[in-house]
């Protein structure tokens, strides 16, 4: 859903109270951040969004790509281990018919 621009003059954050979490996290930003106030501490939160979306967005995509690279890796990896089993399967095979072989 798409809405339209809108140019923030004030922004109010209302019944805070009922939002413990978002409490929370303006004291944690202010704590970590040394930042004195609850509207710097808003302020600083608004700023990191798109930073942090943009690296959120790469971290997706770098795991993405690592977990196709391992998919890979493993696909190769079993047929690998079928080969040998294969081998080991045929060489029992060989040794059970050199043990019935009567000289």
């Amino acid at each position: 859903m798409i809405t339209e621009t809108k140019q923030f003059k004030t922004l109010m954050l209302r019944d805070l109270d009922k939002s413990p979490q978002l409490v929370e996290v303006l004291n944690e930003v202010m704590t970590t951040r040394n930042i004195k106030t609850g509207q710097s501490a808003v302020e600083y939160v608004i700023a990191q969004h798109k930073s942090l979306s943009d690296e959120i967005a790469h971290l997706r995509k770098y795991i993405a790509r690592e977990r196709e690279r391992c998919n890979l890796r493993h696909d190769a990896v079993s047929e690998e281990l079928d080969k040998y089993k294969t081998i080991v399967k045929k060489q029992k095979e060989l040794f059970n018919l050199i043990q019935n072989v009567e000289i």
